[in-house]
């Protein structure tokens, strides 16, 4: 006590004698070592740690920090520590020109108290001559899990490495699946995506992602309470960039992000190489803030998928590219805002801006046994913007929804659809058929017989005796 009085009359001392050395100018801030403090919590028994940052005064002129402050304050699992005084709020604190102060910020964490989220977050907050105030970002693992990330944000997969159900794996930043590695990723496996994170797949490497019906592989947002369960925009991507094949999604449940699966194979020229860049099997997709799937160029083979209410397309092919669709529910009630964009939609162009477009030809977009429905009156968009392009759509054995205005005269690529017609699902999130739908019995077990995976529906009930349209069999 005696110490911390001394410091005090010291400090108020040196103010006396030295206010007038100190600027008062508002334009002029402080530097820090680092922008973000990043905590790596010991997961084993109660985990705590001490981190530093360097607060430097490069300016000319000595400065006055008018308070250093941890954000969320008593409510805060960090504690803050400046030039021996502890607190909430450390004040009046001088640096002067050329020299610097260190910040030390403390964690105790239990990371087997299941109420903490896996990322626990604040900021360090400095003030000098404004309300105006500067931040480092606090960043803290919290529940036991596997972390993945790295410098500047990104990690990287560079070898051949299988992640285990043992405990979720938590991505911060962007995951990078290296050149030429592949990650495996076992059944029953929890993937949770932080604010703005990416799992991005670089050329000539992969995912295979092989859930099975007992226990599915998920990959949603990191925030756990019940309020955010279907909270969409929680994350960014899974992002399967130019010259990576053969990715693969069994048994899979991917929520609540910016755009599910995004395949971009920009560099390829016209004309496909027939190495598929992602198949999906047995998957939803669902709640996305923009887009379920969203290709440039892809080369995608979906069975048995559902892929619902996004924000703007469900599924948006563009640039071309190779897809074939089957036995899928694609059904858009989106109702977080306005939307005015179709369930399914493909072309073959790629716009960069009003004068600058690109087109690609579209080798094959295929869809049959499929439902394509939504709350618009239009969920269809088959758009071949040039003559340029080869062109082949068909849509076979599907219920689609149309406005009246929408041209179904070409037999080459509209054939045997059911239009305008009520699908008879349970209702706008539950996606089974009811009985007397529509959907019973009106799929051509031709198309049925061509995947394996088709024998069964979503959920592992036989087709062997009918075969209705879209992901779920009737099963009363």
């Amino acid at each position: 006590m005696k110490k911390a009085l001394l410091y005090l009359s010291v400090l108020t001392l040196f103010f006396a004698c030295k206010k007038d050395q100190f600027s008062d100018d508002a334009s002029l801030q402080v530097t820090f070592s680092q922008d973000t403090l990043v905590f790596d919590t010991l997961f084993v028994t109660m985990g705590s740690s001490t981190h530093e940052v360097r607060i430097k005064n490069l300016n000319s002129h000595d400065i006055v920090v008018d308070h250093i402050r941890i954000a969320n304050g008593a409510n805060s699992l960090f504690r803050l520590n400046v030039d021996g005084q502890s607190g909430d709020v450390i004040e009046n604190i001088p640096i002067r020109a050329g020299d610097s102060i260190y910040a030390f910020v403390e964690l105790t964490i239990d990371p087997s108290v299941d109420t903490l989220p896996f990322i626990i977050e604040d900021q360090l907050l400095v003030s000098v001559n404004s309300d105006e105030e500067q931040k480092v970002e606090l960043v803290a693992w919290g529940q036991n899990a596997h972390f993945h990330y790295g410098n500047y944000l990104s990690a990287y997969v560079q070898s051949d490495t299988t992640w285990t159900n043992d405990l979720p794996h938590v991505i911060y930043g962007t995951l990078w699946v290296d050149s030429a590695a592949t990650l495996n990723i076992e059944p029953g496996t929890s993937v949770h995506l932080h604010n703005n994170a990416i799992l991005s797949v670089y050329r000539n490497g992969k995912i295979l992602a092989n859930g099975n019906i007992d226990n599915p592989i998920t990959f949603e947002g990191t925030r756990l309470e019940p309020s955010y369960e279907e909270v969409s925009g929680q994350w960014s991507r899974i992002w399967i960039s130019n010259e990576s094949y053969g990715n693969e999604f069994n048994h899979c449940i991917i929520k609540n992000g910016d755009i599910g699966i995004q395949v971009d194979m920009l560099s390829i020229p016209t004309g496909h190489t027939m190495t598929k860049n992602l198949t999906i099997n047995n998957t939803i997709i669902r709640n996305m803030r923009a887009v379920g799937i969203f290709a440039r160029a892809g080369h995608i083979e979906m069975n048995n998928c559902v892929v619902s209410n996004c924000g703007q397309y469900l599924t948006a092919f563009t640039f071309g590219g190779i897809y074939t669709v089957r036995h899928s529910t694609l059904v858009n009630y989106w109702n977080n805002n306005y939307r005015e964009t179709p369930a399914f939609h493909v072309d073959d162009r790629y716009q960069i801006n009003q004068s600058t477009v690109f087109l690609n030809n579209l080798d094959s977009c295929y869809v049959g046994n499929s439902i394509i429905h939504g709350a618009l009156d239009n969920e269809l968009s088959v758009a071949h913007t040039s003559d340029e392009t080869f062109f082949n759509a068909s849509i076979i054995k599907t219920l689609i929804k149309v406005d009246n205005d929408y041209d179904l005269s070409d037999n080459s690529i509209y054939q045997s659809y059911l239009n305008n017609t009520t699908p008879g699902f349970v209702d706008n999130y539950d996606f089974h058929l009811i009985e007397g739908s529509s959907c019973i019995n009106y799929g051509d077990p031709n198309i049925t017989s061509q995947s394996f995976f088709l024998s069964t529906d979503i959920e592992e009930v036989s087709r062997a005796t009918q075969s209705d349209i879209g992901a779920y069999q009737y099963n009363p």
